[in-house]
């Protein structure tokens, strides 16, 4: 058991991991001097193998999420499932 997480932590989690890999739309010439800067070695992954790498984390974490809701003791209000799913 990876231990009790409530629903507020385990979102801004995931807010902060898909943060990594959808960037804030910023003017062209300003995004490519970010990238030129960046030191980071999952920039020299092709686009498809980051797109596939992210598919496969968030995938993971779908299923975190579907085991949290399952296996919470209290029951989750349907108005913050609705704005999970």
């Amino acid at each position: 058991k990876r231990g009790d997480l409530n629903l507020g932590t385990f979102v801004q989690v995931t807010e902060a991991f898909s943060s990594q890999f959808f960037f804030p739309r910023e003017p062209v010439g300003e995004s490519e001097k970010k990238q030129q800067k960046s030191s980071e070695p999952q920039s020299q992954d092709t686009p498809e193998k980051r797109y596939f790498q992210f598919l496969e984390i968030l995938s993971d974490l779908r299923l975190d999420l579907k085991n949290f809701i399952v296996k919470s003791k209290d029951p989750i209000p349907p108005a913050v499932l609705q704005q999970i799913f």
